[in-house]
């Protein structure tokens, strides 16, 4: 008997199901909501007396953020305000709050905190804020004669 090779031939089907949640970072959770504080410019200048500079502020929605973010001004030195105090932002619409100085402003440097809160949430961002005092008047009031007398019913 000779040797006979059988020759077989298998075919295997493999059917995988694979269910996957991709949300979250791949936690399997979904992401909670929240919420980026952003401000341009960056930085500003402002000169005791003059005009205020505005700086625009950004709440940006993250997975479904809608709420309000309250922002606040923190940091101001002295003789500097902001307007408006506070910021009620949507988020995705950009407000403006304007820094001026006062003619008592110094020349300086300080950082200002913009922190933005909207419930248990709470992120800053920061602005450098550069003062300069105002300039020294370029005018003097001498009066000649330091003292007059004046006589009733003379001119």
């Amino acid at each position: 008997m000779r040797g006979r090779l059988l020759h077989v031939s298998l075919a295997v089907t493999f059917t995988v199901t694979i269910a996957a949640l991709l949300t979250g970072c791949g936690s399997g959770t979904p992401a909670t909501p929240d919420f980026a504080l952003s401000a341009a410019p960056a930085t500003v200048s402002v000169s005791g007396g003059a005009l205020g500079q505005p700086v625009s502020v950004t709440a940006t929605a993250m997975h479904g953020f809608t709420a309000q973010v309250t922002v606040a001004p923190s940091g101001l030195p002295t003789g500097v305000t902001a307007k408006p105090a506070t910021l009620s932002l949507a988020p995705g619409v950009a407000q403006k709050i304007t820094f001026t100085a006062d003619t008592t402003v110094a020349s300086g440097s300080a950082t200002v905190t913009l922190t933005g809160t909207s419930g248990m949430l709470s992120h800053a961002v920061t602005v450098a804020l550069t003062t300069t005092a105002p300039p020294a008047p370029h005018f003097s009031l001498t009066v000649v004669p330091t003292s007059q007398t004046l006589v009733t019913g003379t001119t």
